[in-house]
């Protein structure tokens, strides 16, 4: 409970951040989107936990870290290994290209 307490608060937090007047560029497309969420329900739970804690609540990996239970090590190899898996999963996605 307090892990998904201190989620709740740090997602509370950027959203406040993100509500502050911005340049918004464009927003993605249905199609877009949709793509973005297969690829991280395709992740391991532990490496989508990790990659979004840093990269969407914007937390380093020591803050990660306490979130998570787990050493800021931990959350870097997951967050690189989820990064890795991301771009091997959009690659399969496109097209074969003809030479």
């Amino acid at each position: 409970m307090a892990r998904n307490a201190a989620v709740d608060e740090l997602r509370a937090r950027d959203r406040r951040r993100r509500l502050a007047p911005a340049d918004v560029g464009p927003l993605p497309s249905p199609e877009r989107d949709y793509e973005l969420r297969a690829a991280l329900d395709s992740l391991d739970i532990d490496l989508r936990e990790a990659l979004l804690v840093v990269e969407v609540l914007g937390l380093t990996y020591v803050e990660a870290g306490l979130v998570l239970h787990v050493p800021s090590g931990t959350v870097k190899s997951r967050v690189h290994r989820a990064r890795e898996r991301l771009v091997h999963w959009f690659d399969a996605e496109e097209p074969a290209r003809e030479l």
